[in-house]
């Protein structure tokens, strides 16, 4: 559709009650900035690479409150736009046909809660985290039984991003719904001047909490990720290798 290659890759999708937690990845050549120009994004997967179990909300905030628009990003290459509503400044409706909706609930940090046309709730942080290095980032999922999905902490948002979100806003810890967590990974040192994502482990457990003395731990899959350096081929933080290891036995 954007008229370049654009993969959509699944790494990791572990069977769960409900729904599963999706370790992917999406992309684009043929972003580009306000200007028109060319820009290369440059984000823990590597460039122009986006993380498919983290999309992230962008809110445009309007001199004018009525011409508020909220940006769902869900893919390198794809987002959704919703406008503020005329009767209520916490609600924001899709934009040409997109379905679902926005609610926005005042805290500390405030929440974000987009609901889609099957039922599933997504919720993301608001814009006033601690020192803003998780605004907008997504903290749970929750579909129509009651399945939940989250990162950090099913329940209080500002443990959520303490357990679950390092100092820079990058997902450290989520569980899915059948309670198998996904330890995030990232490089100790820079690839093109950044720090990369290298690991993510998924993990279960027989005894105690992930939250509280977790015990009988067994990884049972991971996906390890590499990138270029300073090869002759390719730029520094170019994605360059994937390896997905998988039980080869019930779990």
């Amino acid at each position: 559709d954007i008229g370049t290659y654009g993969p959509s890759e699944v790494d990791l999708a572990i069977p769960a009650t409900g729904f599963t937690w999706v370790i992917g990845r999406t992309f684009n050549a043929r972003a580009t900035d306000s200007g028109g120009s060319q820009y290369d994004s440059d984000g823990p997967m590597g460039k122009n690479w986006a993380l498919s179990s983290q999309p992230e909300i962008v809110l445009y905030d309007d001199n004018t409150d009525t011409k508020d628009v909220l940006y769902l990003v869900y893919r390198a290459d794809a987002y959704v736009e919703f406008d503020r509503a005329a009767t209520s400044s916490n609600e924001y409706k899709g934009k040409n046909g997109a379905a679902g909706c926005f609610h926005k609930a005042a805290g500390s940090p405030d929440t974000w809660e987009y609901t889609d046309q099957a039922g599933y709730v997504f919720t993301f942080f608001g814009f006033n985290t601690s020192g803003n290095t998780c605004n907008g980032q997504l903290w749970k999922v929750t579909d129509p039984n009651a399945n939940v999905a989250y990162i950090g902490d099913a329940t209080t948002a500002s443990t959520a991003i303490s357990n679950g979100y390092d100092g820079s806003g990058r997902v450290t810890m989520a569980v899915d719904p059948s309670d198998r967590r996904y330890t995030y990974s990232y490089s100790s040192t820079s690839y093109g001047g950044k720090t990369r994502l290298e690991t993510v482990v998924c993990e279960t457990h027989t005894g105690g909490t992930w939250a509280s003395s977790p015990t009988g731990i067994v990884e049972i899959a991971r996906v390890e990720y590499s990138y270029d350096g300073s090869e002759t081929h390719g730029d520094g933080g170019d994605l360059k290798t994937v390896t997905i290891t998988k039980p080869l036995n019930n779990f």
